[in-house]
């Protein structure tokens, strides 16, 4: 279980730990004023802290938000919601996967908005809030967590991505169907690119057509339309209707820099470790696992505190297997063994990029130091890393957001 802890600045000597994730609060909370600057008050911020804020900590990064005036917040699972709401958390959370229908009265209890992707899906909500209703007092229902009257939800659209929703020449008949259920109340539409950060800005385009002409159709019935991911806040202002949903950029990452930079995003999540040993190796010592890597001369090792059980080297395989990606991936791994590319299983210590030297352990690696670099245990590297890929175990350390001077 991995430790929170909050500091006023972040750690460089006497950590308690000997690797941690630095979580800078204040620079998330500027990152979302930057999201507000570019769409202007009028459209509504929705921040996305689905899979534990990106690795950044949910309940943290949820209480800043509402802090510095969030609209709505965003998860992928019901079991999310829950924890914020239990953490105190009161602003709007929409749960973007459709409930099963047994979660659904935890969901109502717990005042989540919910995705509808199906006329039956309305229906057993409608059903399950009715009933609630009915008996309020029954021990089933904390008096402190009454279903919200009616239940909001927002209709999933599919324009494109392919997973969940509505088809676009579908919806006009499940609303009318919909808006007539008691307990129910269609308070926004929506829908997800599935192309947004790429290159080629036409699938997503494309998207914003098919979804554009849905909206006009309903002329104003339902008071909260939003479509727009980072990406296309970023790349497509058109996309932005009454609120825009964020996740990467909350966690300064542009997916869209390449074309557009305007926004000012500070990092949000750093790595560390503390070398826990140096070690002088001569020529032709061996080091891990396996004795896979010899010292081509006399030099010098590091040894840090972290492993593929922290998530270091652990690559996330998202992408289905293709021909492509693997010539892709056995080029890279060409490039690496002759020193075209820099290797992906490094660590930074100031300038110096430090690749690793044999096998990764479950909580160990060793890297090689520079010819002359005096480095001494204790000594503070980052980690470059995807952030979901670091385990929960890594202690979460949090710089806290400054309060904003009035």
């Amino acid at each position: 279980m991995s430790t929170h802890t909050e500091l006023s600045q972040p750690w460089t000597h006497h950590s308690p730990f000997t690797t941690w994730v630095e979580i800078d609060l204040d620079a998330i909370v500027h990152n979302y004023r930057q999201v507000r600057e570019l769409v202007g008050d009028s459209v509504k911020v929705l921040g996305v802290i689905k899979a534990n804020a990106y690795g950044h900590g949910m309940v943290e990064v949820a209480q800043v938000l509402e802090g510095a005036g969030i609209d709505y917040l965003g998860v992928t699972r019901l079991e999310e919601g829950i924890e914020l709401r239990a953490a105190g958390i009161a602003a709007p959370i929409l749960v973007f996967s459709p409930p099963l229908p047994d979660q659904i009265e935890s969901a109502l209890c717990n005042r989540l908005t919910l995705t509808v992707d199906s006329v039956q899906l309305a229906e057993q909500i409608s059903q399950t809030h009715l009933l609630l209703a009915r008996d309020v007092s029954t021990t089933r229902v904390a008096s402190s967590l009454h279903p919200p009257s009616p239940a909001p939800v927002h209709l999933k659209l599919d324009t494109g991505m392919g997973r969940l929703g509505f088809r676009c020449d579908e919806v006009a008949e499940a609303i009318q169907r919909i808006v007539e259920l008691g307990g129910v109340r269609v308070e926004g539409v929506y829908t997800h690119f599935a192309n947004a950060q790429e290159r080629d800005a036409s699938p997503a385009l494309s998207q914003l057509h098919r979804f554009r002409a849905v909206v006009d159709s309903l002329a104003g019935a339902i008071p909260l339309i939003h479509c727009a991911n980072s990406a296309a806040t970023v790349r497509f202002p058109e996309s932005h209707f009454g609120m825009v949903g964020v996740g990467n950029l909350l966690y300064g990452q542009n997916p869209v820099e390449k074309w557009n930079a305007s926004l000012d995003l500070r990092n949000t999540f750093e790595w560390k470790a503390r070398v826990v040993s140096v070690r002088h190796l001569r020529k032709g010592e061996t080091v891990g696992y396996g004795s896979e890597w010899r010292a081509p001369h006399d030099c010098a090792i590091a040894t840090l505190p972290v492993g593929f059980a922290d998530g270091f080297g652990v690559e996330i395989a998202a992408r289905a297997p293709s021909i492509n990606g693997s010539l892709k991936r056995m080029a890279r791994e060409v490039a690496q063994v002759f020193g075209v590319k820099r290797p992906s299983r490094w660590f930074r210590l100031g300038n110096h990029n430090l690749p690793t030297v044999g096998r990764i352990g479950m909580q160990q690696c060793s890297v090689l130091l520079p010819q002359g670099l005096a480095v001494e245990a204790g000594a503070v590297v980052t980690v470059p890393t995807r952030r979901l890929a670091v385990s929960s175990r890594v202690p979460r350390v949090f710089i806290p957001a400054q309060r904003e001077k009035r």
